[in-house]
């Protein structure tokens, strides 16, 4: 349970972080959809880049190695 926490903590920080930027109703297309822009537009970040990467990177790697069961 520990786990799963952890990552609804991670998914809700992320999309609280980038909730003004894309009204997708998938955080995995949103976070997409936002570094995708934030690549090609580095001035929109209204907050540091990369805080928001860290906790992405952490979030996919939680996904990956506890919830699913291919290679990304």
């Amino acid at each position: 349970m520990l786990i799963v926490d952890h990552a609804k903590g991670l998914k809700d920080s992320i999309d609280k972080r980038i909730a003004n930027f894309e009204n997708s109703k998938n955080v995995r297309q949103k976070m997409n959809l936002f570094f995708g822009f934030g690549c090609r537009n580095p001035a929109a970040f209204r907050v540091s880049g990369d805080e928001i990467l860290k906790e992405v990177k952490s979030f996919y790697a939680i996904l990956h190695q506890y919830f699913e069961q291919r290679a990304i």
